[in-house]
């Protein structure tokens, strides 16, 4: 699950990756009482181990070198993130070893499918018939197996953790996650909320200097959906651009300068 869970992560990332030097909406501004930490972080599990049997007494990098993920084999998840006052909303299969990962929204609609059993991804604009698709490296190819296990590989020595704890939110229970970072102009704080059940954030924040800039929450999530294994394949009617190939074109070429 290390494939699937470094590309969601990415993804929801990309959703809310804000600009520093932008003013904050002032939408988002009067959301950030209510989607705050503070306001998110109710009803603690108050025994020792949690309802996924993690020992809530822990903190912080000790609770996450000591949790191991369980393994899902589908998984729906729908879900909307704001960015500077613009709303995407999300869909997100996955199946095993495979991943369908469709946004629409102000600019439009992409969608992006990994394919397991070809070690490749695509992605696609379903409207302009376009899109990119790029291999897995070799190593990768043969590192990327998708027991869920191996996600508790991202949770060890997180850079710039500042905390992490077992709360509930929306009426699940929540690994929560807080992490900053200096960029000289200012302050970045992600914080999010992961399910322990089914391992994907239902709800992140990022707040620069304080000022919340953009966010993410789940609006379904469930196991119990019909599956169509036949969304994790390319579609024939899209024109694909072969990424490696370009790369080796534009390395075919500084060659000959």
């Amino acid at each position: 699950m290390k494939k699937i869970t470094l590309l969601m992560i990415v993804l929801i990332m990309v959703l809310l990756a804000g600009c520093g030097d932008k003013k904050t909406n002032t939408n988002d501004t009067d959301n950030k009482e209510i989607n705050s930490a503070e306001n998110s972080n109710n009803g603690k599990e108050s025994s020792e181990n949690s309802k996924s049997g993690i020992n809530v007494s822990l903190k912080d990098q000790e609770l996450l070198n000591s949790i191991k993920p369980n393994a899902i084999e589908k998984v729906l998840i729908e879900g909307t993130s704001v960015n500077e006052g613009i709303t995407v909303n999300t869909k997100t299969i996955v199946y095993k070893e495979n991943l369908r990962y469709e946004s629409s929204g102000t600019n439009g609609e992409q969608i992006m499918i990994y394919n397991a059993d070809e070690a490749t991804t695509y992605m696609y604009n379903p409207v302009d018939k376009t899109g990119t698709k790029f291999a897995d490296g070799e190593e990768e190819a043969d590192d990327m197996g998708m027991d869920i296990s191996s996600g508790s590989d991202l949770l060890s020595e997180i850079e710039g953790l500042v905390k992490a704890e077992i709360t509930n939110v929306n009426n699940m229970e929540a690994l929560y996650i807080e992490t900053q970072s200096d960029t000289g102009a200012g302050i970045y704080t992600t914080k999010q909320w992961i399910s322990t059940r089914y391992w994907h954030p239902i709800k992140t924040e990022m707040y620069f200097n304080d000022q919340l800039k953009s966010k993410y929450e789940t609006t379904n999530i469930t196991e119990n959906f019909k599956l169509d294994k036949n969304l994790f394949v390319a579609p024939a009617d899209i024109n694909f651009m072969d990424f490696d190939s370009m790369l080796d074109g534009i390395g075919e070429m500084n060659m000959g300068e």
